[in-house]
C-alpha cells in the first residue's frame, strides 16, 4: 500500500493492493489554499521525490506533499492555550481570516481570539480585519466558576450532625456518627421529610445543595420486676425491647442463703443475665435455701442437695465397747427429738 500525507492540503486516497516492482500512477495534486504543490517526496523531511515513471513499490510506504507557499500568502496560525488544536490558514495579503469554530478546554469558557503586538492585546475582528502579514491569533479563556454544594442533615430530634461543605458536583459523603434520641433507633438517612429514598453513602453523588432526614423507631420499653419472696426488695427497671437486664445487687434474707433470680415460681429455670433478653413485661423470683442451723445440731453439714445431714447421722465409731457408744446414742436421741420439734414448727 502507497500512503499520501498531503501535509495540510486535500486528502489524496490510498493505492492498494500493490505488488513487488510495481510502479503507480500519480494521483491527481493536491490543494493548499495560499501554495504550489511541488510533488511528493520518500519521507517527512521532503527529500527523495517520487519518479512516478519509474520508482517502483517494494513495501508498503507513505508519501508526503512538498508545498511552496505562493507570494503575497500569509499564514494565520491559531495558539489555543490549552485547548483543542485549531488548523492554520493561509490568507493573500489584504484577505480576511475565516473564522474557525471555537476551541474547548474543560474548566474554561472560551472568549475569543486576541492578536498581541508590542505588549499590547485585542480581541480579533474576523469580520472587519484585514491580513497584512503572518501572525498568530491567541485564545483567551475564563475559568468557569467550580459550584459547590453542602448537605445538611435534619436529625429529626435527635442529637446534632454537623452539615458538610464544599462538595463538589459529584462527590461522595461520608456517614457521619449516627444520632441519639432517647427511646429510638436510628434507622438511617433519607432524602426527604416523608423518609422515602434511604440515602447510599456508598455510591449516591451530590449533584446540588440537599437536606437529609434521620428516621428513627420507637423503642419499647418493659418493666422488670424483682419478687425477692420475703427477701430485701429490689427495685423494679426499665429495659428496652431486646435488651439484657443488669443484675441487681442480691437481696438478704435472715436464715437464708440467695440461691438466684428465676422466671418462674417453681424455680425450674433461672435467669441468664449475660444472654437472655426482654421481650415484654417480666417478674424474676428470688430462690432461698435455708440456712440457720441451731446450736444443738452443730457438727452436721448441708450435702450436694441442700440437705442438712444431722450428726445422728454420722458415722458411729465401729471400736470401743458399749460405753464408748453410750455419748452417740445420747447425742442422736436429742437431736432427733429437735429436728422432730422444729419440723412439725415449720409444717404448722
Amino acid at each position: 500500500t502507497v500512503t499520501f500525507n498531503s501535509n495540510g492540503g486535500s486528502d489524496v486516497a490510498s493505492i492498494t493492493g500493490l505488488t513487488s516492482g510495481a510502479t503507480i500512477t500519480k494521483p491527481a495534486d493536491p490543494i493548499l489554499g495560499g501554495h504550489t504543490f511541488e510533488g511528493w517526496y520518500r519521507n517527512q523531511n521532503l527529500t527523495g521525490k517520487w519518479d512516478f515513471a519509474n520508482d517502483t513499490v517494494t513495501e508498503s510506504i507513505t508519501l508526503y506533499a512538498k508545498w511552496k507557499l505562493n507570494p503575497g500568502t500569509c499564514i494565520v496560525t491559531f495558539d489555543s492555550k490549552g485547548g483543542s488544536a485549531v488548523a492554520k490558514q493561509f490568507i493573500t495579503i489584504g484577505g480576511k481570516v475565516q473564522k474557525p469554530a471555537d476551541p474547548t478546554l474543560d474548566g474554561y469558557t472560551f472568549e475569543g481570539w486576541y492578536y498581541k503586538e508590542h505588549g499590547l492585546e485585542f480581541v480579533w475582528k474576523f469580520d472587519s480585519y484585514r491580513v497584512w502579514q503572518s501572525f498568530t491569533l491567541y485564545a483567551k479563556w475564563k475559568p468557569i466558576p467550580v459550584s459547590t454544594y453542602t448537605v445538611t442533615f435534619n436529625s429529626n430530634g435527635g442529637s446534632d450532625v454537623a452539615s458538610i461543605t464544599g462538595l463538589t458536583s459529584g462527590a461522595t459523603i461520608t456517614k457521619p456518627a449516627d444520632p441519639a434520641l432517647e427511646g429510638h433507633t436510628f434507622e438511617g438517612w433519607y432524602r426527604n421529610q416523608n423518609l422515602t429514598g434511604k440515602w447510599d453513602f456508598a455510591n449516591d453523588t451530590v449533584t446540588e445543595s440537599i437536606t437529609l432526614y434521620a428516621k428513627w423507631e420507637t423503642v419499647s420499653t418493659f418493666t422488670v420486676t424483682f419478687d425477692s419472696k420475703g427477701g430485701s426488695s429490689v427495685p423494679s427497671i426499665s429495659v428496652n425491647k431486646g435488651g439484657l437486664v443488669t443484675k441487681p445487687t442480691n437481696p438478704w434474707k435472715s436464715g437464708y442463703s440467695f440461691g438466684g433470680w428465676y422466671k418462674d415460681t417453681s424455680f425450674t429455670d433461672d435467669w441468664d443475665f449475660n444472654n437472655d433478653t426482654i421481650s415484654g413485661n417480666t417478674t424474676l423470683y428470688a430462690r432461698w435455701y435455708y440456712s440457720y442451723t441451731p446450736p444443738y445440731y452443730y457438727g452436721g453439714y448441708y450435702d450436694s442437695w441442700n440437705n442438712y445431714v444431722y450428726p445422728y447421722q454420722l458415722g458411729i465409731p465401729k471400736t470401743g465397747g458399749m460405753a464408748s457408744l453410750l455419748p452417740y446414742v445420747l447425742l442422736s436421741a436429742s437431736a432427733l427429738c429437735a429436728a422432730i420439734a422444729i419440723k412439725r414448727k415449720r409444717d404448722s
